[in-house]
C-alpha cells in the first residue's frame, strides 16, 4: 500500500502482481479500508417499438457513493463527485480538497516523477568471429581487452517500477591474429597470417528488469546496439619461401559500423543514498564485420563489467 493523501480521509493505492492499480479510502473513525471501484458493463437494451435488442457499454461508479457518504460534512466537495472519474490525479485533488475543507493536519505525498541516473563502468571484452579464406573456415577468439563506458538510466514514473531504460556509450576492442597454411593458385606450402584490429564506440539502447528490494538485487536486460568502428584494420600476409623472402600483404575491407542485439544479467548492490554498485555480464551479437559478406562474420562478444550508479 502507498499513501497518496493523508488527513481525516486517507487515500491509498495498491499495485497487484499484474501491475494493476487499486484505490482505497480510509477514515479515522472507520479504519476498515473501503475499495474505490469503477467498472464498465454491457447493458442489454430493447427498442420498445421494434423489440430489437442492442448491447450498449456503460460505466458505473460505485466509488462515488462511497466518497459521497464520507464527505457528507463538506457539501462543497461532495457535489463535485458527480463528475469524478477514478483517476489518480483527480482522486488526490478531491481528497486533498476535502481534508482542507474539514480542517486538521494533512499530508499530500509528492507525485512520483521520472528519475534519471548516471553510471560509469569498466571491465574486459572478448569476442569471437568466423573467418573464411577460400574453402577454409576458422573460429577466431580475440584477446581480452579493456572496455569502459557511461550510461543514462531512466525510470519513467508511469512504468512498472521494476523496469527502466538505459542509453550507453560503450568502448570495446577486438584483436585477432592467426597463422595457417595457405592454399592458392600455386597450391599449398606457404604461410598465411591474418591480423585484425578493431576499436568501436557503441550505443546500446536497453530495457532492464530488476528487483527493487534486498541487499543484492538481480536484473536482466536486453536491447539493440549500434557500433561505430573508429579503427577497423585487417590484412592477410603471405610468405612464400620458394619464391621470395618478402611477405605479400593484402588488405581486407571492414565495415565502418555494426548493428546487433545485446543481452545481459547482473546484480545491483545499493550503497545508501549515494548510489549503487553494479556487476554485470553481457553478450552481444553483431552483423558481418567485413564489407564483403562471409569473410569475417558472426561476431559474438562477451564482457564482464563493474560499475557505479550515482543516486538512488
Amino acid at each position: 500500500m502507498q499513501v497518496l493523501a493523508d488527513g481525516k480521509l486517507t487515500l491509498l493505492r495498491y499495485t497487484n502482481e499484474n501491475e494493476s492499480k487499486q484505490y482505497y479510502a480510509q477514515t479515522a473513525s472507520a479504519p476498515l479500508l473501503q475499495p474505490l471501484v469503477q467498472r464498465d458493463t454491457i447493458v442489454l437494451q430493447i427498442n420498445p417499438q421494434t423489440q430489437a435488442e442492442n448491447k450498449v457499454s456503460t460505466r458505473v461508479y460505485p466509488f462515488r457513493n462511497v466518497l459521497w457518504q464520507i464527505m457528507a460534512d463538506c457539501p462543497t466537495v461532495q457535489t463535485s463527485l458527480t463528475r469524478l472519474e477514478l483517476q489518480e490525479s483527480r482522486l488526490v485533488k478531491t481528497v486533498t480538497a476535502y481534508n482542507t475543507c474539514v480542517g486538521g493536519p494533512q499530508n499530500v505525498i509528492r507525485k512520483q516523477t521520472n528519475k534519471v541516473r548516471v553510471s560509469a563502468f569498466v571491465g574486459g571484452y572478448r569476442a569471437n568471429v568466423t573467418y573464411k579464406d577460400d574453402r577454409q573456415y576458422f573460429d577466431l577468439t580475440s584477446d581480452v581487452l579493456p572496455s569502459f563506458g557511461v550510461a543514462l538510466n531512466l525510470k519513467p514514473a508511469s512504468f512498472n517500477p521494476h523496469l527502466s531504460l538505459l542509453a550507453e556509450l560503450w568502448f570495446t576492442q577486438q584483436k585477432y591474429t592467426t597463422t595457417y597454411d595457405g592454399v592458392g593458385p600455386l597450391g599449398p606450402g606457404y604461410e598465411r597470417t591474418l591480423k585484425v584490429d578493431i576499436a568501436s564506440v557503441g550505443l546500446p539502447l536497453l530495457l532492464r528488469y530488476s528487483l527493487t528490494k534486498g541487499i543484492v538485487r538481480p536484473y536482466v536486460q536486453a536491447g539493440f546496439v549500434a557500433k561505430q568502428n573508429i579503427k577497423n584494420k585487417a590484412e592477410k600476409s603471405d610468405y612464400l619461401p620458394r619464391f621470395s623472402s618478402n611477405r605479400t600483404i593484402t588488405a581486407i575491407d571492414l565495415k565502418s559500423y555494426n548493428i546487433g542485439g545485446l543481452f545481459g544479467v547482473g546484480v545491483t548492490i545499493p550503497t545508501g543514498s549515494k548510489g549503487s554498485i553494479n556487476l554485470e555480464g553481457r553478450l552481444d551479437k553483431l552483423d558481418s564485420t567485413s564489407s564483403a559478406a562471409g569473410i569475417i562474420s558472426n561476431s559474438r562478444g562477451l564482457s564482464v563489467l563493474a560499475g557505479y550508479t550515482f543516486g538512488q
